[in-house]
């Protein structure tokens, strides 16, 4: 699979729109051939028991902090998952940071050539790194962490500021035909974590890029999958540097 940027993209519309809010929601960011394959291979070709359950371990931790869990979507793992998730309820209400949604896994056996395999090393792609330097007009170095999510039915991700994750990041929604009143929106907050400024709907094909100031990052957080929803809000997540 060749995996391309949107070439009928406005660049410079875009670099002027970063500019001036150092946010930026870009409109079918990948040719629809690419986009396409990325939602059949996270939406219908992936192995269930590829996600794996991301959640901040309080159950185990005993000073109450809770430190990063992946559990494979597995049978075996299922009463522990749902343990979990109850747990990290309860903490966000608490008002403590905590978080609960699927994840794939950033590193596969080094041969690996699937879908997810083959997007990661177009994103690090030089030609990729400086389609986005160029972008946001800043010499990025590198790449960090990319993962896909998965978000399901009282799934969350609570407020927090991707403080020293890089320099910038990036969201891109994969989610067809979804509906903002079942939540999974992404929410821009001001410095003071009580007055939003921006919400970024899912929808497919749709990126998300904000730069991250070294100082204190930018707060934000993805409100809660509505209980019943029977679908799943898919992204594609990373950060430049």
């Amino acid at each position: 699979m060749t995996f391309q940027i949107n070439p009928n993209l406005d660049i410079d519309q875009l670099k002027s729109e970063f500019s001036l809010n150092k946010k930026l929601v870009i409109e079918n960011f990948l040719t629809n051939e690419s986009a396409e394959a990325l939602y059949k291979f996270f939406a219908v070709d992936m192995e269930e028991s590829w996600w794996q359950a991301s959640f901040k371990d309080f159950v185990e931790q005993s000073d109450g902090y809770g430190d990063v869990k992946l559990l494979f979507r597995t049978n075996e793992n299922h009463e522990e998952i749902y343990k979990n998730l109850k747990v990290s309820q309860a903490k966000f209400l608490d008002g403590e940071f905590s978080y609960f949604f699927d994840r794939t896994n950033d590193n596969h056996y080094p041969s690996c050539d699937c879908i997810e395999c083959q997007y990661r090393k177009f994103l690090k792609d030089n030609s990729t790194i400086e389609w986005f330097s160029n972008l946001i007009d800043f010499n990025l170095q590198g790449t960090g962490e990319f993962f896909a999510s998965r978000f399901l039915e009282n799934h969350f991700l609570s407020p927090h500021h991707d403080h020293e994750k890089g320099k910038i990041a990036t969201v891109l929604g994969l989610s067809k035909n979804w509906k903002p009143e079942w939540g999974g929106n992404l929410h821009f907050m001001k410095d003071d974590y009580e007055s939003l400024t921006k919400v970024v709907q899912p929808s497919f094909n749709k990126l998300s890029l904000f730069d991250i100031p070294t100082s204190n990052g930018v707060p934000h957080y993805v409100s809660h999958i509505v209980p019943g929803c029977k679908h799943g809000r898919i992204s594609y997540t990373g950060w430049y540097y």
